[in-house]
C-alpha cells in the first residue's frame, strides 16, 4: 500500500531574510499549489523542485555557511523531464543539502501521466478508453482507494499455467508450442511479445507473426550465452493481444487505433479508479564529475513513482540479473536495464526513508564514481527489474550504453570501469524493505551489487522475488569490508532456478556473510526450474566466510558450493540440507537440526531493519505475520 506513516521531520529552521530580499540561512519550501515566482518560504512556496534547486545553486555558488533543506509539501510533482543534480548542487563535508517531504506529508515525484477520459463498456466486463492515436506504454497501474496495483498485460497462458516449446529453430527464429495460440493469428501490428524462461533468466522479444502453434519472432530470444536460448521444453508465453484478455485486471493497448481495453471485475466500474502509465525513463539523476563529485546531497522521505522502459529493438535477452545482450554484439558485451534514479560520481550522499514503487525499469542505480553513499530505510517494491542496483554499469565503453563483460574483467575493477577513479566502493544498503521486484524481467534481484570495491548490505527485509533476493558478484576489496549481514530474506526463487536467496560469485577477496535469516525458499506451483538454494557460493566466488546464519523451510538446499574454493563455513543453524559440490570445505561446524518456533521468532526480531525504520516500514512483529507470495 502507498499510504505509509511518516516519521516526524527534524525541527523547523526559520528563514532569516537579508537585505535585498535574499535568504541568508534556513530552508526553502515547494508546493504543487505554489508559484516559481515566489520567495520559496512556507507562506510563499515555489511550485517546482527545479525552481528550488536553482535557488540552492545560488547558495552553493556563494559558499555554504550552513546546511540547506528543501521541504516538499504534500502532493504530486509530475515531471516533464528528468530532475538533474550535478556538482553545482553539491553540499560540502561540513554542510549538507537535503530535499525532503515536509513533516508527515506525502510528496510524490512522478514520471508518469494520468490517463484521462471516460471508460465505456465494450464487451461484458471489458471496458474501453479512447486515447490519442499512437499512445504507447507497456505498464499500466490502477489506483483505487489510495492503493496502487500493477495491472496485468494481457497474456497467454495466464500466470500459474504454462505452455512449452515443442520444436525449436533458433536459426530461422521459428518456434512451435505445445498448445495453439487462442484468438487467431498475430501480426507485427499487434505489438505482441514472446517470453521464454531458461533456468536462471527470462527473455522476451517482439512477435513477427503467430498462428496455431507456430511463433515467428523478430529477433532471437535469449542472449549470446547458449544456455539462455530457447530449447525444446522451455516454458514460454505470449503477451499483449486483445484475445488474451480473460481475467480481471488484464489490459491491451491498440497502438494504432488509440484504444485501451481493460477487464474490470464483475460489477466494477473503472471510472471510479485512476489509471497511470510511466512516461519518463529517468526521474532523478545525480551526476557529478570524476574530478568534482557531488557530496553530501540527500533525499529523505520522498516517494518516487512511475517510470517506463521501452523494450529494445533487439529484445531483452537476459544473461544474468538484468544484464542483457544480443548475438550481434557478441558474448562479451552487455547492457543493463536503466534505473529510474541514476547516481554517478557522488560521495557521502543518501536516500533515506524514500518510497520507490511502480517503475518500468530498475529502481535506483549507483554507478561510476559512487563512493561512501547510503540507501537506508527505504521501501522499494513493484519494480519491473532490479530494486537497488549498486554497480550499475553504463557508458564505460564507447558511449553507446554497451559495457564489456568477459572473464578477464572478473575482479580487475579499474579495467572494468575504465580507470581506478571511476570504481564505486564503500556503499551501504541498510534497513530497507525490498520486495516484488523482477515483475517484468524475472531474472532480476531485489538488491544487486557488482563491480564494486567493499560494501555493506545489512538489516534489509527482502522477499517476494521470482529469483534471488541479494546477489553480489565481481567485487573486490577486503573480506571484512564486503559484508552481507542481519538480512531477513525469504519467499524467493519463486519462479526461476539455479540461484540463491543470497548469491555470490566471481571474487577472490570473498564476502563475509553472517547473521542472516533465510527461510521460505520453496518452489511454488508454476516454477520453471529447480535449484532453490538459501546461500549459494557459485563459480569463482572464492574465500567467503559464512557463519552464524539461520535457515528454515527449504525445498532444495540451505547452502550450495559450485566451482569455488577457500570458504570457511561455520556455526550456521537449521541446515536441513547441504550440498557441498566438488570442492572441499575447510570447515564444517554447523547445526543440522531444524529451528524451533521460538528460535524463528528470535531470528525474525534480530534481523531486518532496525528502529526507527522497522516501525516506519511496517515490519510484522512476529514471523506468523510474514507476507507470502502466492
Amino acid at each position: 500500500m502507498d499510504n505509509l506513516t511518516m516519521i516526524p521531520a527534524l525541527p523547523f529552521i526559520a528563514l532569516i531574510a537579508c537585505p535585498g530580499g535574499g535568504v541568508l540561512a534556513g530552508d526553502y519550501y515547494v508546493s504543487p499549489a505554489g508559484d516559481d515566482g515566489n520567495r520559496g518560504t512556507m507562506k510563499e512556496p515555489f511550485r517546482t523542485i527545479a525552481a528550488a534547486r536553482e535557488r540552492v545553486r545560488e547558495r552553493v555558488a556563494a559558499g555554504l555557511t550552513g546546511g540547506v533543506r528543501v521541504h516538499l509539501r504534500g502532493g504530486t510533482y509530475t515531471l516533464a523531464e528528468p530532475l538533474v543534480f550535478d556538482e553545482r548542487d553539491s553540499g560540502t563535508a561540513k554542510h549538507s543539502i537535503t530535499y525532503q517531504a515536509h513533516e508527515d506529508e506525502k510528496a510524490i515525484v512522478s514520471g508518469g501521466r494520468r490517463l484521462d477520459g471516460a471508460w465505456e463498456r465494450h464487451d461484458g466486463d471489458i471496458w474501453r478508453l479512447n486515447l490519442p492515436e499512437g499512445t504507447w506504454f507497456r505498464q499500466l497501474f490502477i489506483e483505487t482507494g489510495g492503493g496502487v496495483t500493477r495491472c496485468t498485460r494481457a497474456r497467454w497462458p495466464n500466470h500459474g499455467t504454462r505452455t512449452s516449446i515443442g520444436a525449436v529453430d533458433n536459426g530461422n527464429l521459428v518456434y512451435e508450442l505445445d498448445d495453439p495460440v487462442p484468438g487467431g493469428a498475430l501480426a507485427e501490428a499487434d505489438h505482441a511479445e514472446f517470453g521464454v524462461f531458461t533456468t536462471w533468466v527470462s527473455s522476451r522479444v517482439r512477435v513477427k507473426r503467430a498462428a496455431g502453434r507456430r511463433i515467428e519472432t523478430q529477433t532471437l530470444p535469449g542472449s549470446p550465452h547458449p544456455s539462455t536460448r530457447p530449447r525444446k521444453g522451455s516454458v514460454a508465453y505470449l503477451e499483449h493481444a486483445r484475445a488474451f484478455i480473460d481475467q480481471p485486471g488484464e489490459w491491451y493497448l491498440d497502438r494504432g487505433g488509440g484504444h485501451l481495453y481493460f477487464m474490470a471485475g464483475e460489477g466494477r466500474d473503472p471510472n471510479r479508479s485512476r489509471f497511470f502509465a510511466g512516461r519518463l525513463t529517468t526521474l532523478l539523476r545525480v551526476a557529478g564529475r570524476a574530478d568534482r563529485p557531488v557530496v553530501n546531497l540527500n533525499f529523505r522521505k520522498l516517494a518516487f513513482r512511475y517510470s517506463r522502459w521501452e523494450l529494445p529493438e533487439t529484445g531483452f535477452g537476459d544473461m544474468w540479473t538484468g544484464n542483457y545482450g544480443t548475438p550481434e554484439k557478441g558474448l562479451n558485451w552487455v547492457r543493463q536495464v536503466p534505473p529510474a534514479i541514476e547516481c554517478e560520481y557522488l560521495r557521502n550522499c543518501a536516500f533515506e526513508q524514500c518510497d520507490i514503487a511502480h517503475l518500468g525499469g530498475t529502481g535506483i542505480g549507483f554507478g561510476r564514481g559512487a563512493a561512501g553513499n547510503r540507501v537506508a530505510g527505504c521501501h522499494v517494491r513493484d519494480i519491473s527489474a532490479i530494486g537497488i542496483n549498486i554497480g550499475w554499469r553504463t557508458n564505460t565503453g564507447d558511449g553507446d550504453g554497451w559495457v564489456r563483460y568477459d572473464r578477464t574483467l572478473m575482479t580487475d575493477l579499474a579495467r572494468a570501469w575504465g580507470g581506478d577513479a571511476h570504481v564505486p566502493g564503500d556503499n551501504r544498503v541498510t534497513d530497507n524493505r525490498v520486495h516484488h521486484c523482477g515483475q517484468v524481467y524475472e531474472g532480476c534481484a531485489g538488491i544487486f551489487l557488482a563491480f564494486q570495491r567493499n560494501f555493506e548490505i545489512s538489516h534489509n527485509y527482502v522477499y517476494g522475488l521470482p529469483y534471488g533476493c541479494i546477489i553480489h558478484q565481481h567485487f573486490g576489496g577486503r573480506r571484512e569490508r564486503c559484508v552481507s549481514s542481519y538480512n531477513a530474506v525469504f519467499d524467493s526463487m519463486l519462479l526461476l532456478g539455479d540461484g540463491g536467496a543470497i548469491y555470490t560469485s566471481v571474487t577472490d577477496c570473498g564476502a563475509h556473510i553472517h547473521h542472516n535469516f533465510v527461510h521460505g525458499i520453496v518452489r511454488r506451483p508454476g516454477a520453471v526450474a529447480k535449484g532453490n538454494v538459501g546461500i549459494y557460493l557459485d563459480e569463482f566466488g572464492n574465500n567467503c566466510l559464512v557463519e552464524h546464519n539461520a535457515f528454515a523451510d527449504m525445498s532444495d538446499f540451505a547452502m550450495k558450493i559450485h566451482r569455488s574454493k577457500g570458504h570457511t563455513i561455520r556455526n550456521n543453524a537449521g541446515l536441513k540440507g547441504f550440498r557441498r559440490g566438488k570442492k572441499y570445505l575447510n570447515a564444517f561446524a554447523n547445526s543440522s537440526r531444524g529451528l524451533t518456533g521460538e528460535e524463528m521468532a528470535q531470528w525474525h526480531k534480530a534481523t531486518g531493519p532496525r528502529e526507527p525504520y522497522r516501525t516506519w516500514l511496517a515490519i510484522p512483529p512476529s514471523p506468523s505475520g510474514l507476507p507470502r507470495s502466492p
